[in-house]
């Protein structure tokens, strides 16, 4: 039996706020009936057929890059266009600023902190996604992955392994029958994969899921893309070729500060060529969808894993922090005959772990009861709508979290032995209260102006954690992993 903190959890994350409060204000009101709870089940948008799912993940995409979130270039014509033919979503929060603890958080719907500590940083089979819910009740299951993290389980020494569970289809080779690598990986490749699919099993009902490994780096996109955005640079080699672990690594072990500005400015700009080459290529797809007659009764939801940073808070890159940067991520849905078009869901908070939910909800199903999110299906219809009043984070390999709320967010080193012990320096730099209203680039830090703030948001993520972790975080437990995690992690230069 779940202890009383832990239900309380599980209460907390369907309540209704009818207003800017706190979370952590409601909570003295519990243990009791919550007054207003968000239905477990809904019926579907529109009665008739289920739809169709098209689940497609873009590597490293920060929302603040694409047009449709207010971008100055015009990276993103074709996902821009299909924000307005449906919903687009602002302020989504992803699980984790690094790949395998998001994405399993977000297709199971569970903490990201229940993954990091797998064997091999691999999704543990006893874990349900949302691939064996939809097989299980009639769909046809098809992945296809052109990053090196989102692997099979049958790769038993690979690391981040274990995405196939629930497709009867699941490939992450390349053109050439070979595994992808960092720098080989293309949307081409994916694509011209996914629409032969398409084409053999459009008259079923089926879930294709797509992880397109651009735009993280390199950043290095074929012509016109790769010159598109600052074709005049002479610099750099290794920002040429766009190697920004190079400099990561570099910055990390001390060996240099920053990049110039025109060097970091061609790095983003070699970032938002490998944006507009996934567009392109997601058009190609789209295409496709139109040309079957199997646009209208089909549910195209576009996200990401994290965001990437280009010195917004002094490093390149993702994983190693928790700013604005780093995991706001985007959600776009779009489904002709089931949602509204032109429709923006703002002044919401959105965890990543409230995808999986809301898809099962728009189709008519429901989400197992172990799932941790909540579907956001009333805000896709009505902007009169209350929702959850907050959202955590968290990046395990600083072992740090943060609670946002409409006002305020809140980060947290916990004073641990770190996995990577030479980032104490740079990262792990205790706490730090942003005011989300008036500081949205999250320079100003006023934990020591707002003492009492910050214990309160303390007090409150921890609650709202998982027994288990709330008490290695308490104990000051490190994180700790199995010797092939290590090995792997080590292989991909995540740990020295």
């Amino acid at each position: 039996m779940p202890d009383d903190l832990f239900m309380r959890n599980r209460l907390m994350k369907n309540l209704i706020f009818t207003g800017p409060i706190f979370a952590f204000l409601l909570l003295a009101a519990l243990p009791g009936p919550a007054e207003e709870i968000i239905p477990a089940e809904t019926p579907a948008a529109r009665p008739g057929k289920k739809p169709n799912l098209i689940l497609i993940f873009l590597d490293s995409l920060r929302a603040d890059h694409l047009g449709c979130y207010g971008y100055g270039r015009e990276t993103s014509p074709v996902i821009d266009n299909l924000s307005r033919r449906g919903v687009l979503v602002r302020n989504v929060v992803s699980p984790a600023p690094a790949t395998f603890p998001s994405v399993h958080s977000i297709i199971t719907s569970r903490a990201s902190n229940r993954f990091f500590l797998s064997p091999r940083c691999s999704l543990p089979g006893s874990e349900i996604t949302i691939a064996e819910i939809l097989r299980a009740r009639g769909w046809k299951t098809a992945a296809f992955s052109s990053s090196p993290l989102i692997i099979g389980r049958s790769e038993s020494g690979h690391y981040a392994g274990g995405f196939d569970q629930g497709f009867e289809t699941f490939d992450d080779t390349n053109p050439a029958g070979k595994k992808w690598g960092w720098v080989s990986k293309t949307p081409e490749g994916i694509i011209d994969k996914a629409i032969p699919w398409l084409e053999s099993n459009s008259r079923e009902r089926f879930f294709l899921f797509l992880y397109i490994m651009d735009p993280h780096d390199r950043y290095h996109s074929p012509e016109p893309f790769n010159s598109l955005y600052d074709p005049a640079y002479h610099g750099r080699k290794m920002v040429s070729k766009g190697d920004a672990t190079h400099y990561e690594q570099r910055i990390i072990r001390g060996k240099e500060s920053r990049l110039k500005d025109v060097d970091v400015r061609h790095l983003e700009a070699l970032y938002d060529g490998e944006i507009t080459y996934a567009d392109t290529q997601i058009g190609r797809l789209l295409d496709a969808i139109r040309r079957l007659g199997i646009e209208k009764n089909s549910l195209i939801v576009i996200t990401s894993d994290h965001g990437e940073e280009f010195f917004d808070h002094g490093g390149l890159k993702h994983c190693y922090t928790l700013y604005r940067e780093l995991i706001d991520i985007p959600l776009i849905l779009s489904w002709p005959s089931g949602l509204p078009s032109g429709v923006v869901v703002d002044n919401h908070l959105i965890q990543g772990i409230d995808i999986v939910p809301t898809i099962l909800d728009l189709m008519g199903l429901s989400a197992p009861d172990v799932m941790e999110g909540t579907s956001i299906k009333p805000l896709l219809f009505s902007s009169d709508i209350s929702s959850r009043g907050y959202a955590l984070s968290e990046a395990p390999f600083i072992d740090a979290k943060t609670l946002i709320t409409p006002e305020w967010k809140y980060i947290h080193h916990f004073e641990t032995e770190l996995l990577h012990p030479h980032l104490a320096p740079k990262y792990a730099k205790g706490r730090a209260l942003y005011d989300r209203k008036h500081d949205l680039r999250e320079e100003n830090n006023l934990v020591d102006k707002h003492p009492e703030i910050a214990r309160k948001m303390l007090d409150f993520m921890l609650k709202i954690l998982p027994p288990e972790e709330r008490n290695r975080l308490e104990k000051r437990t490190p994180l700790t992993l199995d010797e092939d995690s290590i090995k792997q992690l080590k292989s991909l230069g995540y740990l020295r």
